[in-house]
C-alpha cells in the first residue's frame, strides 16, 4: 500500500491508493476489498496480479457515499485481503491491510447543531434563544425561539429536567414550577416529605420544613390571677403618669437610625457582587478555546519533507500531548499546502474577527511534531504541514478585548502580532516556531491564555480501536 488514509465527500469524489506485491507469486493473486460502511464510502471490489504484472501497481478508488442526514465526518475501513481460493498457496497466510477512510458530510449545518441550515431557525446560533440549550437537544421546535418554553417563569436552562422544560407544573402540585420555593420542590410535590402534598402545607416556608408544629399557632398558658382580693371600700391608688419620650430626645428609639449606614453598606456589597459577576461574565466568554486544527498532507510527488523545503533544515520530532479535557476538531485541509494561517472567530461561526498568515518557506528551520490520540481510530495516519489553527471565543463580540498571538521561541513566549478584522501577513523575518497559542487581554488589563497547539511537520496518529475493525 502507498496509502493508508484517503479523503472522501458526500458529494461523490473520489480518493485512490496503490497496491503492488512484494514478492513474484507462481500463479495469480486475487485481493478483495471491502468497504466496512457501504453507505458511506464503496471502493474497487477486486485487484488480479499475475506471475507478469505482479511488481506494476494497480489502483484502487474509493467514492464517498451520499446520505440524507447530518452525520459530520465519518470513519469507514477498507479492508484489503486475499481470495485464498483464486489465489497462490504461498499468499494465503497474508495478514488483511486496512486503510482508513474520512467521508466529509454535505449537509448544509454552519453552526453544527445538526440541523439542516433551511430547516434551522438561526443557521448561524446553535443556541438560537440564548437558553444555554443548544438547538437540537431543545424537547420540541417551537423550544429552539422559546427560552421560556412553558411559559412558567423559569428559563429552559434552568429547569431541572428535560421534562420540565415543557410542563409548566412538573411534579403536578398545582404550584408552577417558576413559584416553587426552592428548586428542588420542582419535581417534589412534597418537597419536605412530611406526608402533606406541598400546595396543603399552611404556609409557603412549612413547604421546606417538615415540623408538623409549622405554621400553627402556639396556645401560651394561662397566667394565674395574682390580684389581691380587697375589700371594695379600700382606695385604689392612683397611678403615676409616665414621662413622655419624643424620638428626637435623649431617651427615643434611635433604631431607624442605625438602619439608614447599615442599609446602605448591604446595597454597596450587593452593587459590587453584581459587579463581580458581570465580569468574570465578560473574561469568561471571551477566553480564547483551541478548537480546530487543519492538516495539509504533502503533494502526491513528495515523499519526504525534505524535498519541500530544500532551503530550511527538518528539526528532530518533538512529542505533542493535548489535554485531555481539550476538545479539538483535526480536520483535513487540501494537500500541497505550504502556508499556516491562524484565526480567531466567534461561537457564530463567522469569520469577522479576522487571521494571520506566513509562510512556512520563510523559515529556516521547520519544527516537527508527533502525535498520538486516542479519540480517533487507529487507522488514521496523516502526515503534513499544519495549515491552520482556529480559535473561538463564546461571545459575538470581542468588545474591546484583543486577541495577540504569541510563538514558542527558545522556551519564551514571544508576542507577534495582533488578530483584528483585517487578514495580515506576518512578516517573513518572523520564525514559525514549534507552538503558538493566544492571550485575550481584557480591557482590565487580565490575560486569558489558550492551550498550546502544534506548527509545523506533524505525524498524526489515531491510537483508538475502530468498531467496524472490531467486529
Amino acid at each position: 500500500l502507498n496509502n493508508t488514509y484517503v479523503i472522501v465527500n458526500e458529494t461523490g469524489t473520489t480518493d485512490t491508493f496503490n497496491i503492488v506485491l512484494t514478492a513474484e507469486p507462481l500463479s495469480d493473486v486475487v485481493l478483495l476489498l471491502t468497504s466496512s460502511d457501504t453507505g458511506e464510502a464503496t471502493v474497487t471490489e477486486s485487484l488480479t496480479f499475475t506471475p507478469e504484472n505482479w511488481d506494476e501497481a494497480q489502483i484502487v478508488t474509493v467514492t464517498g457515499v451520499d446520505d440524507t442526514i447530518i452525520d459530520k465526518r465519518q470513519y469507514p475501513v477498507v479492508i484489503v485481503s486475499i481470495s485464498e481460493a483464486d489465489s497462490d498457496v504461498l499468499f494465503a497466510d497474508v495478514e488483511n491491510q486496512r486503510v482508513g477512510v474520512t467521508n466529509f458530510d454535505d449537509e448544509a449545518d454552519r453552526d453544527d447543531d445538526f440541523i439542516l441550515d433551511p430547516d434551522d431557525p438561526c443557521p448561524d446560533n446553535p443556541d438560537c434563544d440564548g437558553d444555554g440549550i443548544r438547538d437540537n437537544e431543545e424537547p420540541t421546535e417551537p423550544c429552539i425561539t422559546d427560552p421560556d418554553c412553558d411559559d412558567d417563569g423559569l428559563p429552559d436552562g434552568e429547569e431541572p429536567t428535560e421534562p420540565c422544560i415543557t410542563d409548566a407544573d412538573c411534579d403536578d402540585d398545582t404550584i408552577p414550577d417558576g413559584d416553587e420555593v426552592a428548586p428542588e420542590c420542582i419535581t417534589d410535590a412534597d418537597c419536605d416529605d412530611d406526608t402533606i402534598p406541598d400546595p396543603d402545607e399552611p404556609a409557603p416556608e412549612c413547604i421546606t420544613d417538615p415540623d408538623p408544629n409549622c405554621g400553627g399557632l402556639i396556645e401560651e398558658p394561662e397566667k394565674p390571677d395574682t390580684t389581691d382580693e380587697r375589700d371594695d371600700d379600700d382606695e385604689t391608688p392612683t397611678p403615676t403618669p409616665e414621662k413622655e419620650t419624643t424620638s428626637g430626645s435623649p431617651d427615643g428609639d434611635s433604631s431607624q437610625n442605625v438602619w439608614i449606614p447599615i442599609t446602605a453598606a448591604a446595597g454597596a456589597l450587593l452593587f459590587l457582587a453584581f459587579s463581580r459577576l458581570l465580569l468574570l461574565a465578560y473574561l469568561r466568554n471571551r477566553d480564547p478555546i483551541l478548537s480546530h486544527i487543519a492538516i495539509s498532507e504533502f503533494a502526491e510527488n513528495i515523499d519526504d519533507a525534505s524535498e519541500l523545503f530544500e532551503n530550511s533544515s527538518i528539526m528532530d520530532p518533538q512529542a505533542f500531548r493535548v489535554p485531555s479535557d481539550a476538545e479539538i476538531d483535526f480536520l483535513s485541509d487540501e494537500p500541497g499546502i505550504t502556508d499556516i494561517k491562524f484565526t480567531l472567530r466567534t461561537d457564530s461561526g463567522d469569520m469577522q474577527l479576522g487571521s494571520l498568515t506566513a509562510s512556512y518557506s520563510d523559515t529556516q528551520n521547520i519544527p516537527a511534531h508527533s502525535l498520538e490520540l486516542e479519540a480517533l481510530p487507529n487507522v488514521i495516519s496523516i502526515s503534513g504541514l499544519v495549515s491552520e489553527i482556529i480559535w473561538t471565543i463564546n461571545a459575538k463580540k470581542p468588545l474591546g478585548t484583543k486577541f495577540s498571538l504569541e510563538l514558542q521561541v527558545a522556551e519564551e513566549w514571544v508576542a507577534i502580532e495582533e488578530i483584528g478584522e483585517q487578514t495580515l501577513q506576518i512578516e517573513p523575518s518572523v520564525e514559525m516556531n514549534f507552538q503558538a497559542r493566544l492571550v485575550a487581554i481584557s480591557p482590565f488589563r487580565t490575560r486569558k491564555t489558550s492551550i498550546n497547539a502544534p506548527v509545523g511537520i506533524i505525524d498524526l496518529e489515531g491510537l483508538g480501536q475502530n468498531e467496524s475493525s472490531s467486529e
